[in-house]
């Protein structure tokens, strides 16, 4: 039996090698990660690829290899078939629609239907552009708001100050609080005796009683800007008070540009809105939805990705008469076209794995094994090199790489060691789940080994073992290569 098992895997190991594949199989599904140019080909008893016109390939655009085209033996190309286009699309792993995919800035202005998409971009774009202007609006008034409250502080702020500094001038002593003029400094002595003025004016009003007029008191103050005091009370008063009309003049400053930004947005704020009534007015029934777009408005032409136009071998070619347009759309749906075989070799496509289930086997190494202890021997770790075969089902995920779960039960030929010290051979039965990254697979498995005629020198005879797996040529369906077929996606 052993003998047997041993032979099979061999067998196996000869049939995978000498039916490895090195070329892209006819029927597989592929998809571009480039832009890729191809030609019109026609079918019939002679077949023909008409090189006089081109089309291009765009990012993501899908197909099916249907012919394989050879010249003496050499694979010059390959006939392909795109996918039927819908209304959707992925582009850099985004979900658009076609009509947004194929957007044209050059739109036929002479269809009813374009207008209308125009009117429903201006729309939009309006939309937008008020929606912007009506969150500046909050923002910008909620500044003035915050602008006006800081002038009113600082204003209070600027008030207290104002007075401290009236109080420490009222009843200074000149003599003792100026400092010492110059003999020759008429210019000083003026100001210390208009000081001096002011000074006794507000203490006629103070001696009488009064409050001195607030005109008074601000000429009192500034009689004393030009003047050194020696007083540092004064001083420091003097100090404070300048610099809070500083930062009040600053304050004003802020609140008068927020207050001019605010009215800017508000009237263009105004203005977006006049333009979307406006804009409806003037195209009254056009605006309503459910009219399907011109799908001539959504397709790219040569001449917008400054590629220039063929020059067609047959101006009657069906393919000759949409020769101004750059990429396949729906209008290809089922049309044939010959993909050079250097767009192969170049890397510019790459296979499509779809959703599926199938029968995948291949050859399972098990280089550890981690044993449950039992009366019979202990808990142990062990590293013996497995190898035999495996089989079950490979669940596909949709993706470019070939990426999946396996789910596997398989048969193999291992040594186990006997209570004397010596090893024999047995057969190891398993099942276990496999993950599957192109060629790298990496699982866990569980099972049990026979030992068979020494069952009973081998301790962990029929008892559970469990093991990391690691898989060899597991490339589903049988194949060795990557680029083995991969089902065909509906």
């Amino acid at each position: 039996m052993k003998k047997l098992i041993t032979l099979f895997v061999v067998m196996l190991v000869s049939y995978q090698l000498s039916h490895a594949q090195s070329t892209p199989a006819v029927g597989s599904s592929y998809t571009t990660n480039v832009v890729t140019d191809v030609f019109p080909y026609q079918a019939g008893r002679k077949p023909k690829v008409d090189s006089t016109i081109h089309f291009k390939l765009n990012v993501n655009t899908k197909f099916q290899i249907v012919d394989i085209r050879t010249i003496s033996g050499a694979i010059n190309g390959y006939i392909i078939t795109p996918w039927n286009f819908s209304d959707s699309a992925r582009y850099h792993n985004k979900k658009i629609s076609k009509a947004d995919f194929y957007r044209t800035k050059y739109v036929k202005s002479d269809t009813s239907l374009a207008k209308l998409k125009l009117l429903q971009d201006s729309l939009k774009s309006l939309k937008a552009t008020i929606a912007a202007l009506d969150t500046q609006r909050k923002i910008d008034t909620l500044k003035v708001t915050q602008s006006n409250k800081a002038v009113a502080d600082t204003s209070a702020a600027v008030k207290a100050k104002n007075q401290m500094l009236f109080n420490s001038l009222a009843y200074l002593n000149p003599n003792t609080a100026i400092a010492p003029v110059k003999k020759n400094d008429i210019s000083t002595k003026n100001k210390v005796q208009s000081f001096t003025a002011k000074q006794s004016a507000v203490k006629a009003h103070l001696d009488n009683g009064n409050e001195p007029p607030e005109a008074l008191k601000q000429q009192l103050i500034e009689a004393a800007k030009p003047l050194r005091f020696t007083n540092q009370g004064v001083n420091k008063s003097l100090a404070n008070y300048q610099a809070a009309k500083a930062n009040l003049d600053t304050v004003k400053q802020k609140a008068h540009a927020d207050s001019v930004k605010l009215t800017r947005t508000k009237r263009k704020y105004e203005n977006a809105l006049a333009s979307i009534k406006s804009l409806v007015n003037n195209n009254q029934g056009q605006s309503q939805p459910g009219l399907k777009f011109d799908k001539d408005a959504y397709r790219i032409t040569k001449k917008q990705i400054n590629d220039v136009l063929d020059t067609p071998e047959n101006v009657n070619n069906q393919a000759a008469k949409l020769d101004n347009l750059a990429f396949l759309d729906s209008w290809a749906n089922r049309w044939t076209f010959f993909l050079p075989a250097t767009s192969f070799s170049e890397n510019k496509v790459v296979p499509i794995y779809t959703r599926s289930d199938t029968f995948t086997w291949g050859f399972l190494s098990l280089p550890l094994k981690m044993r449950f202890g039992n009366s019979r021997g202990p808990f142990d770790f062990e590293q013996n090199l497995q190898f035999g075969i495996t089989a079950g089902d490979k669940h596909q995920f949709a993706k470019t790489a070939d990426v999946s779960i396996n789910y596997l039960g398989g048969v193999s030929v291992v040594n186990v060691p006997l209570k004397d010290s010596t090893s024999t051979t047995a057969v190891s039965l398993s099942i276990g789940s496999m993950f599957q990254y192109g060629k790298f697979q990496i699982g866990l498995f569980g099972g049990v080994d026979l030992a068979g005629s020494k069952s009973a020198q081998f301790n962990y005879q029929g008892k559970p073992w469990i093991g990391i797996a690691i898989g060899v040529s597991l490339f589903g369906e049988g194949q060795t290569t990557a680029t083995a077929a991969v089902p065909n996606q509906d």
